[in-house]
C-alpha cells in the first residue's frame, strides 16, 4: 500500500494512520500543523516550530492535553499507551499529565497527590 492511499487532508490538519514514516513525511511540509487519524479521534500529533519534533495531545472533556514528545515517544508506543493515558485523565489526574519518554513521567502527581503512571506501567 502506498502512503498516499492512507491520506486525506483537511486544512492544516492532515488525516492519516499514525506511522512514523508518515509523521516524518508531513514534518517536512510546513503547511501541516497537525497529524490526526480517524481511528484515534482523541489523539493528535502537533508539529513544533523546528519541524523535527512534535507534541502528542489527547482530547479530554475540557480540551487538548499535552501528554508526550515526538519522536522520543514514537507512534507505535503512543498508540499502545493511549488507553492508559486516557484512563489517567478520566480518573482526575491533573491536566499537566506529561509523559516524556518510555519509563519517565514529568509533572509528578495527579489529583489527590497520587503518583502519575509511567509509560512502562501503561505498557503492562
Amino acid at each position: 500500500m502506498r502512503l498516499e492511499d492512507d491520506l486525506h487532508a483537511h486544512g492544516d490538519t492532515k488525516y492519516a494512520r499514525f506511522i512514523d514514516e508518515i509523521a516524518r513525511r508531513f514534518a517536512r511540509n510546513k503547511s501541516v500543523g497537525y497529524l490526526r487519524s480517524d481511528q484515534y479521534p482523541t489523539l493528535r500529533l502537533r508539529y513544533l516550530k523546528d519541524r523535527k519534533r512534535g507534541a502528542w495531545d489527547v482530547l479530554h472533556w475540557d480540551g487538548w492535553h499535552r501528554v508526550g514528545n515526538y519522536p522520543e515517544l514514537d507512534c507505535a508506543t503512543m498508540l499502545k499507551c493511549l488507553p492508559g493515558v486516557v484512563d489517567q485523565l478520566r480518573r482526575g489526574f491533573a491536566p499537566g499529565v506529561f509523559v516524556a519518554a518510555a519509563g519517565t513521567a514529568i509533572g509528578g502527581r495527579g489529583a489527590g497527590g497520587r503518583p502519575l503512571a509511567t509509560m512502562k506501567e501503561c505498557l503492562r
